[in-house]
């Protein structure tokens, strides 16, 4: 299953004018939820111990699931029908598609 961390690290750099923010976005593959968790946790962890130490320290994460829902791809390698002389044009041949919807 592929997994979505998202989220934003904001801190002070030396006074409360000069704020800053980072935004984490991290997608990876995980085989279940728990293992997700795991994942993300390490990634949060990296990320706090590089900020977690600026004045007026914040720190808010969010793991998703990335689920398909809609998928297109062309076929290519479709034979296109033959021209054929002295009669009215065929007419073109659509583009070939092929979609699927998840459920």
């Amino acid at each position: 299953m592929k997994f979505n961390l998202t989220g934003s690290v904001n801190y002070d750099v030396g006074s409360c004018h000069d704020s800053r923010s980072v935004m984490i976005s991290k997608e990876f593959h995980a085989s279940n939820q728990k293992m997700a968790i795991k994942k993300a946790r390490a990634i949060i962890k990296i990320v706090h111990k590089r900020y977690s130490h600026m004045t007026d320290y914040n720190l808010y994460a969010e793991l998703r699931v990335v689920k398909p829902i809609w998928e297109i791809s062309f076929i290519d390698g479709q034979d296109a029908r033959p021209a054929i002389t002295a009669e009215p044009a065929c007419p073109a041949v659509p583009a070939h598609f092929e979609e699927k919807t998840f459920p």
